[in-house]
C-alpha cells in the first residue's frame, strides 16, 4: 500500500494582529484527523515583520508538532516567507533571526523541501529509489 502524506496548508497568520480564538480554533483544526503529515505556512506569519512576532507563530507551529509527536505522528512544516515578513522594501533581519535554525533542518520537526525524501524512505522501507519517485 502506497504511503501518503496528508498536508496542511495554511496562510496569513499575523502575528501581531492576530485572533487568539481563531488560533484556538485552527490549533484544533490541525489536531483533527486526518492529521497532518507536512504544515506548509505560505506567508505572513507576522504583521509587521518583527521578530517576536515571529517567535509567536513559530511557538504556535512548534506546539502543533510537539502535540502530533506525542501521538508518534512526524509531523513537518514547511515555511515561506510573504510580503508582510519580507520583500523588496522590507528587509530581512529579523526573519533571519527568527528562523536561522530552521534554514538547515535543524529543529526536529522542520524540514526543507528536499527532506521529503527521507519521509518517504519511512513508508518504503528504507527503498531510497520509490522515496525518490513519491518524493
Amino acid at each position: 500500500m502506497p504511503t501518503r502524506a496528508v498536508i496542511a496548508h495554511i496562510s496569513d497568520l499575523h502575528y501581531g494582529n492576530h485572533d487568539e480564538f481563531a488560533e484556538s480554533c485552527l490549533r484544533q483544526d490541525l489536531l483533527k484527523e486526518p492529521k497532518p503529515d507536512f504544515i506548509v505556512v505560505t506567508g505572513d506569519l507576522s504583521q509587521l515583520k518583527q521578530k517576536s512576532q515571529f517567535n509567536k507563530a513559530k511557538e504556535f507551529l512548534l506546539g502543533i508538532v510537539s502535540d502530533l509527536s506525542h501521538e508518534n505522528r512526524s509531523a513537518r512544516i514547511i515555511v515561506i516567507p510573504g510580503n508582510h515578513d519580507v520583500s523588496v522594501s522590507k528587509r530581512r533581519e529579523a526573519w533571519d533571526d527568527a528562523f536561522a535554525d530552521w534554514e538547515v533542518g535543524g529543529i526536529t520537526g522542520v524540514c526543507r523541501p528536499g527532506n521529503l525524501v527521507g519521509f518517504y524512505e519511512q513508508g518504503s522501507k528504507g527503498d531510497h529509489s520509490t522515496a525518490v519517485k513519491r518524493s
